[in-house]
């Protein structure tokens, strides 16, 4: 019989691309393992979103433990042990300084961060397991999900329900907020439900196509993903419509998705699967660049810039990282430096507080502040009080009402305030507009909105009498200093043209 020889067939070579970006991430390696001994598996992991700290929350066991994560070290900040009941799920509020977990008894515990280390508020109120949370909305809201098919609405500040969102019909496994007043919910149903959690009401309904395990936000707010049934779906939020030239991608894992993120670049998309794998997938041509063999289920994932951190069923895990050259440039691990400008960093900080103390706590030995006593207690009308006093320098006027801004306590704090009150947060405005520049035309703009939101029947109409006087007064001499401000500015220009012909010259 004769054979014919077979020619060896070409090998395919990786594009240029592809290549790199394998590289890129086969750079990650092991550089710590940590049990949390609990005997069970690590059920949260979560980076803080704040610039200023790296710090990383854990989940295991019914423990919730933060570590501050550099170049393959962990060093625990804080542990607290105050469920009963298996943790499913934990999250940050948008500045870092609090966090959420969930549990299995349909249990809810908020924790601060930042000051006291302790449990701020305790949520009761679902029929079964908690499996997701989010803080959303304006900073003061949270949502929290699971076996009882509601989507719960929280207020912070008074523990109490604001709304009770039905409309899944089985159990909801992932929630994603989306801008100020939108969140996304998903579960086994394989709803895809778009809520307004200012009206309480729903804005549309998607379907997967089988139930959903994860969904993933892209880092702008336009797009995200659906994971689960062995596929994986793109949506636009605006038109809350399949991506037209997207079609159901192909799931690379073999058993459900237990987290899932996408690169802050918007790039990639990681996942994470009881598959014993996490795989991170370039979501423009849909191939796996990088997939990391854990050994074990894993069960929940974090990543934030050059860190990936994996959690598995045994209890433990792991950090993964280039090295220490490669992430130098990016890692943050020092508070930012306070300066001028308003628009690249956060004012408020604890060291800047006076050493009032109102509370007559004490904090690590240290006198707790008025601020940092008001700020913990939710009180954001005593705040505004607070820096209306003549005794508060512009520098912790501005910083308290810059810290409102981000927890989206402003509106809340002027609303409904009487016409002498608002008379002195005009003149508070007038007087810091220009005397110093840390108060920016930003911040002003900002408290005159809360002013007209909060109080829009008495700004449109004030009272005849003389409060109503002052307030038209004040008005008026506000809208003089920003005059002064724009002639200011205006003269400015003429400078250009002199420094440019001087440079020339």
């Amino acid at each position: 019989m004769d054979f014919v020889k077979l020619q060896q067939l070409p090998r395919v070579s990786a594009s240029i691309e592809h290549d790199s970006d394998t590289r890129k991430f086969k750079a990650y390696k092991k550089r710590l393992e940590e049990s949390c001994g609990a005997g069970t598996d690590v059920s949260g992991m979560v980076f803080s979103p704040s610039s200023e700290t790296t710090q990383l929350a854990v989940a295991c066991g019914s423990k919730v433990q933060i570590y501050d994560i550099g170049f393959g070290t962990a060093s625990e900040v804080v542990s607290w042990s105050k469920h009963k009941n298996l943790i499913h799920s934990i999250a940050f509020r948008k500045d870092g300084k609090l966090l959420i977990a969930v549990d299995g008894d349909g249990h809810a515990n908020i924790y601060d961060v930042g000051i006291t280390k302790s449990i701020i508020r305790r949520l009761r109120g679902h029929d079964g397991a908690i499996f997701s949370t989010v803080f959303c909305g304006d900073n003061s809201k949270v949502a929290t999900a699971g076996t009882d098919q509601t989507v719960k609405i929280w207020d912070i500040p008074t523990g109490q329900i604001v709304h009770n969102l039905t409309g899944h019909t089985d159990s909801i496994r992932s929630l994603v907020s989306v801008g100020e007043n939108g969140l996304l919910s998903a579960g086994s149903d394989g709803k895809i439900i778009y809520w307004n959690i200012s009206e309480g009401s729903q804005i549309s309904v998607l379907y997967h196509n089988g139930p959903v395990d994860k969904l993933a936000m892209f880092e702008s707010g336009a797009l995200f993903f659906s994971i689960g049934s062995g596929s994986v779906r793109m949506w636009d939020v605006r038109s809350m419509e399949e991506v037209v030239t997207s079609k159901p991608m192909p799931l690379k894992h073999t058993k459900p998705v237990t987290s899932a993120q996408v690169s802050r670049c918007g790039d990639f998309l990681a996942t994470a699967s009881f598959d014993m794998t996490v795989k991170i997938t370039r979501i423009s041509s849909w191939d796996v660049v990088s997939s990391i063999a854990c050994g074990n289920p894993v069960t929940s994932m974090a990543w934030r810039d050059s860190a990936i951190c994996i959690g598995l069923e045994n209890g433990s895990w792991m950090l993964r990282q280039p090295r220490a050259a490669d992430t130098a440039p990016n890692h943050q691990s020092s508070p930012t430096v306070i300066t001028e400008n308003l628009e690249s960093t956060r004012y408020y900080k604890t060291t800047l507080l006076d050493a009032k103390n109102v509370s007559g706590s004490s904090i690590s030995g240290k006198k707790e502040s008025n601020a940092d006593y008001l700020f913990r207690k939710f009180e954001y009308r005593k705040l505004i009080d607070y820096i209306l006093d003549a005794s508060t320098g512009v520098l912790l006027s501005v910083a308290i009402i810059d810290e409102l801004i981000q927890r989206g306590g402003l509106v809340p704090s002027i609303r409904d305030r009487t016409v002498e009150e608002l008379t002195q947060l005009i003149n508070w405005c007038s007087r810091n507009l220009v005397a110093d520049p840390r108060c920016s035309i930003e911040i002003v703009s900002q408290v005159l909105d809360a002013i007209l939101e909060g109080n829009p029947k008495l700004v449109s109409s004030p009272p005849e009498a003389e409060a109503g006087k002052k307030f038209i007064d004040a008005i008026k001499v506000l809208s003089g200093k920003i005059g002064q401000e724009l002639t200011l500015q205006y003269r400015s220009t003429a400078l250009i043209g002199l420094v440019e012909s001087v440079m020339t010259a």
